[in-house]
């Protein structure tokens, strides 16, 4: 299933009090630095996570203004009927990325909107490695 992205990271805060907000999957190589970074023991890295072409870091700050949007995810689940294909998966790479950072609460948000929309949710991981780690 393709859907559009329903989690963000807020930017500055524009005029008319309107948030600047891009898709987290632009930010990959920060998170997996980050994640490498604080996480993953330096004899476990290569093992583990993908490689990385960033060279910054998410702070706590910015990790902390990670937002879900739940109507985008609302939108997209309406292109599906739960009767049709009741299971739907959950996580992939944004599920890692969440569990990783600390941000649990994105994930439990998530899957508790799938579950308001009649659909059976399974986590699903990218980096089977990792879940086990954390």
């Amino acid at each position: 299933m393709t859907c559009f992205p329903t989690l963000f990271l807020e930017g500055k805060k524009l005029p008319r009090t309107i948030f600047f907000i891009q898709p987290l999957h632009r930010f990959e190589s920060k998170i997996i630095l980050t994640i490498k970074r604080d996480l993953v023991p330096s004899h476990l890295l290569r093992n583990i996570l993908p490689p990385s072409s960033s060279s910054e870091v998410f702070t706590q700050k910015e990790i902390d203004r990670i937002v879900f949007d739940p109507l985008r995810l609302a939108k997209t689940l309406s292109l599906f009927d739960s009767k049709e294909s009741p299971f739907l998966l959950v996580g992939e790479k944004y599920g890692d990325w969440l569990l990783a950072l600390g941000r649990i609460d994105l994930s439990h948000q998530r899957v508790l909107k799938v579950r308001e929309k009649g659909f059976i949710p399974i986590f699903s991981g990218q980096w089977e490695d990792l879940l086990l780690f954390c």
